[in-house]
């Protein structure tokens, strides 16, 4: 919208709530330009379909791998499936930088762009502040740089990212266990081994619905337990009022999410007592 391109919704599926592949070719036209699948909460979409369709159609394809980072799909990191992917390091991502993310590709057009359109269309060589040219603006931009010491901040969070994904994995392995017997909800288990997931959310569905999801999640509060809904349909926003799409999944899915505390060092004593919570909510007489 930034750039005058109007944006297509198109539906997520049940297994990775990543953007349906069946769909996504249903909604291209011949004006169509991209598509931008999302990876949500720490997995993997269905990244091979889309990039088949996208090669199918000639079309851009653009991962956001905000929520992913360090994340696989066929023992291959994400961020490599796409001609550009996105990054975020704000703070209740893998690692963070407080705020702020990168671009990844490995198309030499696409990055020369990005580093033009980062710091105001200059063209810069090195650090932009350590170079003394009087050097060219070639086109015009934002200032979108991340700042020296935030980046600093994120290459020292690198050193722990590995240790963090396997604390978040194992947390999210302990979560499955305490929660595995309720049948009112279904947790957040790969879709098959091909998929692995670091977990930057911990999101569970409620299966009957929005009612009893709201009820648990107040109910949680008063058990002093943070929770969030992530997320509300994005097309459903002032923003977007333009459009209405029908997205018979994501209005379903978005009724059922609740995302539970999740961070690296998460104590089995604490998932204990939130799941506890949680199966006194839905069994209450047990």
């Amino acid at each position: 919208m930034y750039v005058g391109a109007k944006p297509v919704f198109a539906d997520i599926e049940e297994k990775t709530f990543g953007l349906d592949p069946k769909d996504v070719e249903k909604k291209i036209t011949k004006k169509t330009k991209a598509i931008l699948p999302i990876h949500y909460g720490g997995t993997s979409c269905q990244i091979d379909k889309l990039k088949d369709i996208a090669k199918k159609h000639n079309l851009v394809l653009i991962e956001d791998t905000a929520e992913a980072f360090g994340a696989k799909f066929k023992n291959r990191y994400l961020s490599q499936f796409g001609d550009s992917s996105i990054l975020s390091f704000c703070q209740n991502k893998i690692f963070t930088t407080g705020e702020g993310g990168a671009i990844v590709t490995n198309n030499k057009d696409v990055y020369k762009k990005a580093k033009l359109f980062r710091s105001y269309g200059r063209e810069v060589k090195g650090d932009y502040f350590e170079n003394g040219t009087d050097l060219d603006y070639v086109k015009v931009g934002p200032n979108f740089r991340l700042s020296s010491i935030l980046a600093a901040l994120g290459i020292s969070q690198l050193k722990n990212v590995d240790k963090n994904i396997k604390k978040r994995r194992e947390a999210a392995k302990y979560y499955n266990e305490k929660l595995k017997d309720l049948e009112q909800i279904k947790t957040p288990t790969p879709y098959n081994k091909d998929f692995y997931n670091v977990y930057q959310m911990y999101t569970i569905r409620v299966l009957s619905g929005k009612k009893t999801r709201d009820n648990l999640k107040k109910y949680l509060e008063k058990q002093n337990i943070s929770t969030k809904i992530y997320f509300d349909p994005v097309h459903k926003y002032s923003a977007f009022k333009d459009y209405n799409p029908k997205l018979k999944t994501t209005k379903n899915l978005s009724n059922q999410v609740l995302s539970l505390p999740m961070y690296p060092d998460i104590t089995k004593k604490k998932i204990h007592y939130i799941s506890e919570k949680i199966k006194e909510f839905f069994l209450p007489n047990k």
